[in-house]
């Protein structure tokens, strides 16, 4: 008697799955970006990474990474080499990053002081 979550089983249920590329979402945007600004020296190579947005929810990602890198005044910063950001730069970067690769993922905490409160 085979197994029902044999490996073959598994291999015939997701047989029928649209393929996903394995990268992350961040980086295919990334991927996209850069060959949206050599899309007339390479359109092959655009056209391929406008595909990969379609099939794994890049667009979603790209309009998630345009609003928060708006918010959070990040947005210029694009192009800067990390090394040459201000600290403050740098965790506005990482907490945007951490934001569009997890929205749920962050948490909010707010530190109240108490200096002159009465305990």
């Amino acid at each position: 008697m085979k197994h029902p979550y044999s490996p073959a089983a598994a291999r015939r249920s997701f047989a029928n799955l649209p393929s996903l590329d394995p990268r992350p979402p961040d980086q295919i945007v990334r991927e996209y970006r850069i060959a949206s600004l050599n899309a007339g020296e390479d359109p092959d190579r655009f056209a391929e990474a406008a595909a990969r947005m379609d099939s794994n929810d890049g667009w979603d990602v790209l309009t998630r990474a345009d609003e928060i890198s708006t918010r959070l005044r990040v947005r210029h910063l694009e192009d800067q080499p990390l090394a040459s950001l201000s600290g403050g730069e740098r965790k506005r970067v990482a907490l945007a990053a951490g934001l569009v690769r997890d929205p749920g993922g962050c948490r909010w905490v707010h530190v109240r002081s108490r200096v002159g409160a009465e305990v």
